[in-house]
């Protein structure tokens, strides 16, 4: 299969994965319409993200980017994925077009899913060098995962011989430590979660311009032409900045690799390097292209200014938190251990493979709340200062061998680069500077007179969204992988059959992927009962603007009624929350006028969402009631109730 991509220039296999990726979206949501219940209707809106992105997507047809009176009204904060549209105005195309919200959404799922899948094979022709490889790289990309199906299979058939009973949950619903749950974080280890990135296009848009980053930037160093091409280093610098501003978080990613691969091209030298293309031309294409960057950063820093902006960023920031270093683990456990399998065959330098197994090892004791379940400050920096030790040490014993490495050719220096990319980016998503502040916050950890310098530097790196940067590691893993397996190999076993085996292994967690997501009718999957999309219908009609309701219900309001509700998109303000819960549980008249007013509130929405919130019809028994029907109700607020001063 893989062989074939000799054949033609560019090879059919490349097209094929590209193709998947670009249907993949619209495969999905009609296998969910032709699935829906009878008493539902699907509406395309599986969560919040979406929701925004259909609300931006329709603003035009009343005011453009009136989701900008959206959070002035309401006081949300527009995130910068609802923000893409800015650069990339898709509701101007959608309204000229007259194309449907959700239709749209789906038609920018296919588009940005099909060009990221076409970037990534072009990144890993341009380092890779080799179709075979690169093809090979690919497939890893999109079809390997780890074995997360495979331990959630194991559970279910163990529990099952265990009680005799085969009705309990396939994914666990139990939690672990303060935000993981189990069943979630290893599902979330799936590959195919995270390059399909369903309902959030905003990773897929920053991920095309991260990579097309890499790709200019090497591929001028990767030439014998004796001018570099400046064009191209500042064209990288603005795909860079079209990356950051669309979604910050996953640009630094990118933003990282850039920085690798100027210090391992840097170290490189005129030794490897064309006779024109010095150190000092290497830092300055790597510090320009850094520049887009640094740029849209600002820009972003400036945003928040705005005092209701930098109240909402505050409150975002307080939910952020590592990722969970077993869930990645168990997501790239197949990837890495074929990788490991490779390298250790290097007798001369096992040794130093092992040493950063092992300090891979107490790095996941440490950070990993499925081992420790708390706090225990003492135990888990124990483990980090052993895991920080056999680190420095096994490349400090190293280091002449890695700079020849670097030095000797183009070969041994694209392992280091990709080694690099996946030891960076790996350590970045666990790293744990979330979890410290708050345990510093909470004195779980005193430093006495160094406490306050150490909160500062710690609350600089929430700039830095850790649990994000699991995004990054798959493409730099799948490439080191397919180019180890390719240019070392493994003993006897062919390249094509350790891969064939990769595939077969992920196959239960790809399978317990799509199953989750194809099948599950609850939580926030675009079902909604059919007696919500009337009161919708009916909500659609009137003339006021914001919605007091649950988050449940305004993940569909917003799109169903064309109103703006209180909760259910963008984040969730704790303030916020706490107000709709003083409103539902409360029947003090001067205590829910305050929080009308405050919000500008015309429609009190009551079903059984708000109902488990404490919410009656007698406690709303002063408004008009202008609906109610199939246990929902719809109250309007006066004027002078929700708008005086």
């Amino acid at each position: 299969m893989i062989k074939s991509a000799k054949k033609t220039k560019v090879p059919r296999l490349v097209w094929i994965i590209v193709v998947f990726a670009t249907l993949w979206s619209p495969a999905v949501h009609l296998f969910k319409i032709l699935n829906t219940p009878d008493s539902h209707t699907y509406t395309f809106i599986q969560g919040r993200d979406p929701s925004g992105w259909v609300w931006t997507i329709e603003s035009p047809k009343e005011n453009y980017l009136s989701s900008i009176v959206l959070e002035r009204d309401v006081n949300i904060f527009l995130r910068a994925g609802a923000l893409a549209h800015v650069f990339v105005p898709y509701g101007w195309v959608a309204m000229l077009l007259g194309i449907p919200g959700p239709i749209m959404l789906m038609l920018i799922e296919m588009l940005w899913n099909g060009l990221c899948a076409w970037a990534a094979y072009r990144f890993f022709y341009t380092f890779l060098k080799n179709e075979q490889i690169a093809c090979a790289a690919l497939i890893l990309t999109y079809f390997a995962s780890g074995i997360s199906g495979t331990w959630l299979t194991l559970n279910w058939l163990w529990q099952g011989i265990s009680t005799g009973s085969w009705q309990h949950a396939f994914f666990l619903p139990n939690w672990v430590g303060e935000h993981h749950v189990l069943s979630f974080e290893f599902y979330e280890g799936n590959q195919l979660v995270t390059f399909t990135s369903m309902n959030r296009p905003y990773y897929l848009m920053a991920r095309f311009f991260g990579l097309y980053t890499l790709i200019l930037l090497h591929g001028v160093y990767d030439t014998s032409e004796v001018t570099i091409d400046k064009k191209k280093i500042w064209f990288a610098s603005g795909m860079l900045f079209m990356a950051t501003f669309i979604h910050p978080a996953s640009a630094l990613i990118y933003g990282v690799m850039v920085v690798i691969w100027t210090v391992v091209h840097a170290i490189a030298g005129e030794k490897t390097l064309p006779e024109s293309h010095s150190t000092r031309q290497v830092l300055q294409a790597g510090g320009t292209t850094l520049l887009g960057l640094i740029v849209a950063a600002i820009l972003w820093k400036l945003y928040q200014q705005i005092p209701e902006v930098k109240l909402s960023v505050a409150q975002y920031t307080v939910q952020l938190y590592n990722a969970e270093v077993v869930a990645i683990w168990t997501g790239i456990a197949l990837l890495v251990t074929a990788s490991f399998a490779v390298l250790m065959q290097q007798k001369r330098h096992r040794a130093f493979y092992v040493l950063i197994l092992l300090a891979s090892v107490a790095a996941t004791i440490g950070l990993s709340e499925f081992i420790i379940r708390d706090y225990a400050v003492k135990s888990r920096a124990l483990w980090l200062v052993l895991s920080t030790a056999l680190l420095i040490g096994a490349f400090f014993w190293k280091r002449m061998d890695i700079l020849n490495w670097i030095q000797a050719g183009e070969k041994t220096r694209t392992a280091v680069l990709l080694g690099s990319w996946v030891l960076a980016i790996t350590a970045i998503s666990v790293s744990p500077h979330h979890d410290a502040l708050k345990v510093v916050e909470q004195g779980a950890l005193n430093l006495g007179a160094l406490t306050e310098p150490v909160k500062r530097i710690l609350e600089f790196g929430t700039n830095v969204y850790a649990a994000r940067f699991k995004l990054g590691i798959w493409i730099p893993l799948s490439g080191l992988c397919a180019f180890l397996l390719y240019e070392y190999g493994f003993k006897s076993l062919k390249p094509d059959v350790i891969i064939a085996a990769i595939l077969v292994l992920s196959l239960p967690s790809q399978l317990a992927y799509v199953w989750r997501w194809t099948s599950d009718s609850g939580g926030y999957m675009g079902y909604v009962p059919k007696s919500h999309m009337k009161a919708y219908e009916f909500l659609k009609q009137k003339e006021g603007r914001n919605v007091l309701c649950s988050v449940e219900t305004g993940l569909y309001i917003l799109n169903g009624a064309k109103k703006r509700p209180l909760l259910g998109y963008g984040e969730v303000i704790k303030e916020r929350a706490d107000d709709v819960m003083r409103f539902f549980q409360s029947d003090d008249v001067h205590l829910q006028q305050e929080v009308l007013r405050k919000y500008k509130i015309d429609y009190i929405f009551l079903s059984e969402h708000e109902r488990q919130l404490g919410g009656t019809a007698e406690k709303l028994a002063r408004y008009a009631k202008i609906y109610d029907q199939d246990g929902v109700q719809i109250f309007e607020v006066s004027n002078q109730s929700a708008h005086a001063p």
